[in-house]
């Protein structure tokens, strides 16, 4: 695909930035949603900056009133996430629509950094880089994405994101021609100190240790020897034990798990199901979940039941494509590699309460669709340009169009458990949800019916007793 035009790296910039705060700019209306009850509005300890020291001797969710959201993130740290909250807090107190402008900022930071990382992997200034610019706004648009700039609770992926971009460009340089001296500090300070960062803000930041060890072997600056490398990770590989450390100390493991007793075999399988499932949502983001329950992610019993065999051949085929461009081709075997390594906490290596979360995607989904991009625009398909250029235009246009739509589906909690129990009728959980948000605002008849249809007889006499008497 050739072009006439010349497209810098700032205009680029400029342009996915104004697509990324274009397609979120109607979420800045909405109230907390989801977990922004116990981590934000009831949260006492973000009310006060003087609290911020004690955040980094705690879990994340510790101050919860409730047991199940403080035993569910007994496990997690992200003291840099709630340290932004608070000084939020302290400029602008609870209002809504400082923390979502803040979530959408940091969204359209990522999308920025996510092209220029593109185009500092893959530096031609001709043809290719349009087909980067497609990957960068895809990113940028994507409806998978909803949750996570919706949810403010969910800042600490996009500070994980941010942070990783951060540490692959600092290692990279901004620019190819950079002193030595640039490249020094790149790798042996900015790298390891934007991970910090990262690995305070969300536990999927620890993967950017293993995403630098990646590019130096597929994409290094010169070329490295084995001593070489292990002296470019020592300075990330220390901060990541000390962040281990740091968590053994702090932290207890969770009592919630989501496959709770169930051998690894069941694990396993069920995990192949969720590969196939982010497949899905990678290519038709719809209907989307804000919860993927049992009801969405059954546990997989049999290795030859269908989730498990589409998501075995898919990820053999995905590691097929990498294998097949680890030469030739480094750059699309690194990006198609950063999202299998992107994945790696959330695939049950360390069991978790979800089994799948749209959220976890979030940085993952950057490298195929740069791939994608880049290869649509090789010089050998440009006889297609007449196709591949309109198609690419309609899928932005796509998922921009139902990213606005699922932003007002995130407006609040009644919205999206409406939603929910709209686009995923059998799930329990959802209609459990609605009925105690009924509850919550003393619509009983509403929430009984709820009770009753999914058979908590328990609740719905306690409905029956709380409903007021016939006039």
């Amino acid at each position: 695909m050739t072009s006439p035009y010349r497209l810098t790296r700032r205009l680029g910039a400029l342009l996915v930035a104004i697509v990324a705060l274009a397609v979120y700019a109607n979420t800045l209306g909405h109230d907390f949603t989801w977990d922004d009850g116990y981590n934000v509005v009831d949260n006492a300890s973000i009310r006060d900056p003087g609290n911020i020291p004690s955040f980094w001797f705690e879990s994340w969710g510790s101050e919860a009133d409730d047991a199940m959201s403080r035993g569910i993130n007994t496990n997690y740290w992200r003291p840099v996430t709630q340290a932004l909250f608070t000084l939020e807090h302290a400029a602008f107190g609870l209002n809504p629509t400082a923390f979502h402008a803040s979530n959408v900022l940091w969204h359209v930071v990522a999308s920025v950094l996510v092209w220029l990382l593109a185009t500092r992997l893959i530096p031609d200034p001709g043809a290719a880089r349009f087909g980067l610019l497609f990957g960068a706004l895809a990113f940028a648009v994507h409806p998978v994405h909803t949750e996570v700039v919706n949810v403010v609770s969910y800042r600490s992926d996009l500070l994980a994101a941010v942070a990783t971009l951060g540490v692959l460009l600092a290692w990279l340089g901004l620019r190819a021609e950079r002193s030595s001296g640039a490249a020094t500090r790149g790798v042996f300070l900015w790298s390891p100190l934007l991970y910090a960062l990262g690995l305070g803000s969300k536990e999927m930041a620890v993967t950017a240790v293993l995403l630098v060890a990646l590019l130096d072997v597929l994409c290094p600056p010169r070329p490295l020897t084995v001593g070489d490398r292990v002296r470019r990770l020592l300075p990330m590989a220390s901060v990541c034990i000390l962040y281990l450390c740091v968590r053994a100390a702090l932290l207890e493991p969770s009592t919630y798990s989501y496959f709770g007793d169930e051998g690894a075999s069941v694990v396993a399988q069920t995990m192949l199901g969720v590969f196939g499932l982010y497949a899905r949502l990678l290519l038709v983001p719809w209907p989307l979940n804000p919860f993927y329950d049992w009801s969405a992610v059954p546990f997989e019993t049999q290795f030859f039941a269908l989730r498990p065999l589409v998501g075995l051949g898919l990820l053999l085929v995905w590691l097929g494509v990498i294998a097949s461009t680890w030469r030739k081709r480094p750059t699309v075997a690194f990006l198609l590699g950063l999202y299998l390594v992107v994945l790696i906490p959330v695939s049950q290596v360390v069991p978790v309460v979800v089994a799948a979360g749209e959220r976890f995607l979030y940085l993952a989904i950057a490298g195929p669709l740069l791939a994608v991009g880049w290869v649509a625009a090789w010089p050998r398909l440009s006889r297609f340009r007449r196709v591949l250029v309109p198609a690419g235009l309609a899928i932005l246009l796509a998922w921009g169009g139902l990213t606005v739509l699922r932003n007002q589906d995130w407006q609040s909690d009644r919205r999206i458990l409406e939603a929910n129990v709209a686009d995923w009728p059998q799930s329990f959980n959802a209609w459990m949800g609605l009925a105690k948000l009924h509850e919550r605002e003393a619509r009983w008849e509403d929430a009984r019916v709820i009770y009753e249809k999914i058979g908590r007889d328990v609740d719905a006499e306690r409905m029956r007793l709380k409903r007021p008497p016939n006039p």
